[in-house]
């Protein structure tokens, strides 16, 4: 019989500290959040301006 396969161990083979990575954790979830709220204004912005073509059709 066999021995069963042991998945190799996760090591960080970057050289980056943990400490680099939360920091680039975090300005990556910064960016993130500020692109995502970026879309969601353009987003407002469009069905806006579909509600008011919708509402000017209405009242002619």
């Amino acid at each position: 019989m066999s021995s069963p396969e042991v998945p190799p161990s996760r090591v960080d083979t970057s050289g980056e500290s943990l400490g680099d990575l939360v920091s680039e954790l975090t300005g990556d979830l910064s960016k993130l959040m500020r692109q995502e709220l970026e879309l969601a204004k353009a987003e407002i912005r469009q069905e806006a301006a579909k509600a008011g073509k919708a509402t000017g059709m209405l009242a002619a």
